[in-house]
């Protein structure tokens, strides 16, 4: 299953084939977002086409060019999708990264959720979860519901193979379940339309496409 939030910005993808050419020889895009003059992205230097190992920061000067500016090691955390989100509501977006590894705790390597800050050219940890939406496989952000923040979406895997939608938001100093899908055989897009409305593609003996909400932690399905 791959969950896709579509995108019609040709700008968009337009600067991040010029982003790519900024990159070094050894150098192998991963993921980024951009937002205005700067660029966040995770590369892998390993030949790995999948996971990455380091976080790169660009600025775009006056000509387009990408100028590097900042460098992390992530090496052991697996990097393998970056969003920009405003999760606790302050006006600020954090980066929301996806990563993939164990834990002290949790000896399986499995999809974990790592939310930074990048503060007057450093990255600062915000948080860092262990787990969070089970066996997760991918995620969006977006402002779902009027609470303050914008919330993160997870498509979940169930110990019977099934799929299930789970939507988190920014709560004090860690993340709140507002609410969850029944079970799919295979979610395969969802996206944020309007205030307390998503629409889902998924399939339940054949392909179907409807809209949903967020009602008494659940997300059900809209009845016009």
């Amino acid at each position: 299953m791959v969950l896709t939030l579509l995108c019609s910005c040709s700008r968009i993808r337009t600067t991040e084939d010029e982003l790519r050419n900024a990159l070094q020889e050894n150098e192998i895009w991963i993921a980024s977002v951009i937002s205005e003059d700067t660029a966040y992205v995770f590369v892998s230097t390993t030949g790995d086409k999948v996971y990455g190992d380091r976080f790169l920061v660009f600025s775009q000067e006056k000509d387009g060019s990408w100028e590097r500016s900042y460098e992390n090691d992530f090496s052991g955390l697996k990097p393998w999708k970056l969003a920009l989100s405003d999760v606790d509501g302050d006006g600020t977006k954090d980066l929301v990264a996806a990563v993939r590894k164990t834990t002290f705790y949790d000896k399986e390597e499995r999809n974990r959720l790592f939310i930074f800050d990048y503060v007057e050219g450093k990255l600062v940890k915000k948080w860092t979860g262990s787990d969070i939406a089970g066996s997760w496989e991918d995620f969006i952000t977006g402002d779902l519901v009027d609470a303050g923040g914008e919330e993160i979406l997870f498509i979940s895997n169930t110990k019977e193979g099934m799929d299930r939608l789970f939507v988190y938001h920014w709560f004090d100093f860690g993340f709140l379940l507002l609410a969850q899908s029944e079970d799919y055989e295979d979610i395969i897009q969802v996206k944020i339309v309007k205030e307390n409305r998503l629409s889902m593609t998924y399939r339940k003996e054949k392909e179907y496409k409807k809209l949903f909400m967020l009602e008494n932690g659940f997300v059900t399905e809209v009845k016009d």
